[in-house]
């Protein structure tokens, strides 16, 4: 697959397409986590530069500093989240979702977490909640985050 990704980054580059190159890159960094080669994750993610995926990457990059069981990123989440950062909130919600670092899996915190961010105002967490509850069969917890 990586090669796959090598080839269309560079068809893409060479004919200036950026944001087709963007999403390459994201893919390239999500896989490159999903391998647990966050520094190649990180590197991936931080070649996306445009404004249409910048929320989507830096979000990304937190889940990776998160999987990494990097103290000092999650001590920093956790900082962010509790002055209110609704993005922390959300990934340190997936955080607990997939049981990264050094965080057990746990999904009663993953749903506390991402309430707590669909409340502050994520939508990406109001929409994952609506997702979550509508495949554990419960719809009117579901209506809610819809």
């Amino acid at each position: 697959m990586r090669e796959h990704l090598t080839e269309a980054a560079a068809a893409l580059h060479a004919a200036g397409d950026r944001r087709h190159l963007a999403q390459v890159h994201s893919v390239s960094g999500v896989t490159f986590a999903q391998q647990g080669r966050y520094d190649d994750a990180l590197k991936s993610l931080d070649a996306v530069a445009t404004p249409a995926v910048d929320a989507r990457v830096f979000e990304l990059k937190g889940d990776v500093r998160l999987a990494q069981g990097d103290p000092a990123a999650a001590l920093a989440e956790w900082r962010k989240a509790a002055r209110g950062d609704k993005d922390a909130a959300a990934r340190i919600g997936r955080a607990y979702l997939r049981g990264d670092g050094e965080i057990s899996a746990d999904p009663n915190r993953y749903e506390g977490w991402l309430q707590y961010a669909a409340a502050l105002g994520n939508g990406i967490a109001s929409y994952e909640l609506a997702v979550h509850y509508r495949r554990q069969g419960q719809p009117q917890p579901a209506a809610q985050f819809e």
